[in-house]
C-alpha cells in the first residue's frame, strides 16, 4: 500500500521490498533497513577478488495509485566505506522485461561514511511499462565498486510516483 506523505513533500510514493544479493555478503540489516531513512542499514560487504563489487536488487511495492503514472524518482539513500565508490542503478528494459544492461543513473560517493541520498527520474518508456495494469512495480538493481573492499550502506529506496 503507499505510504503518505513522503519526506520531502506530498507526493505518493513506494518503498523497496525483497531485497536479493547477488554479490557481496551480507554484514547487517534486512527489508525493514530499507524501509526508512534512520541510520539503520542494509550492509553489504564487497566480493574481494579482482573486482571490489557489491551488487544486490529490489523492487517497489506495488503502485496501487495514482491510476496513471507520469514520473517515477528512484530515491537512495545510504553511504561507502571507501571514497570514491561508485554506484549505478538499473532498471528494468521495456523491451525485454529483464534488468537493462545499460544503467538508468548513477554517481561516486566521492567521502568514505558520508551519508548521500541521490535521485533519478526513470525514462518514459520505463514508466509506461510500469503503467501496465500487470506490471505496477519498478525493479532496481545498484551495482557498486570501488578499488579496494568496502561496505555499501544502504538507508532507505523510496519510488515517487507522480500523476
Amino acid at each position: 500500500a503507499p505510504v503518505y506523505p513522503p519526506p520531502p513533500g506530498s507526493e505518493i510514493y513506494y518503498l523497496g521490498v525483497n531485497p536479493t544479493i547477488l554479490q557481496g555478503t551480507l554484514v547487517s540489516g534486512n527489508l525493514t533497513s530499507l524501509q526508512s531513512a534512520d541510520q539503520n542499514y542494509f550492509r553489504v560487504t564487497s566480493t574481494s577478488g579482482a573486482d571490489k563489487v557489491v551488487i544486490w536488487h529490489s523492487q517497489s511495492q506495488s503502485m496501487t495509485a495514482p491510476q496513471t503514472i507520469n514520473s517515477i524518482e528512484v530515491r537512495h539513500t545510504g553511504k561507502s566505506s571507501r571514497n570514491n565508490t561508485s554506484i549505478q542503478f538499473f532498471v528494468v528494459d521495456p523491451n525485454t522485461g529483464n534488468f537493462s544492461t545499460t544503467p538508468a543513473s548513477g554517481f561516486t560517493f566521492t567521502s568514505a561514511d558520508t551519508v548521500e541520498t541521490y535521485s533519478f527520474i526513470l525514462d518514459t518508456a520505463v514508466v509506461s511499462y510500469v503503467n501496465q495494469p500487470s506490471i505496477r512495480i519498478v525493479k532496481l538493481k545498484i551495482e557498486s565498486s570501488a578499488s579496494a573492499t568496502y561496505d555499501l550502506y544502504s538507508d532507505q529506496v523510496m519510488f515517487i510516483a507522480s500523476p
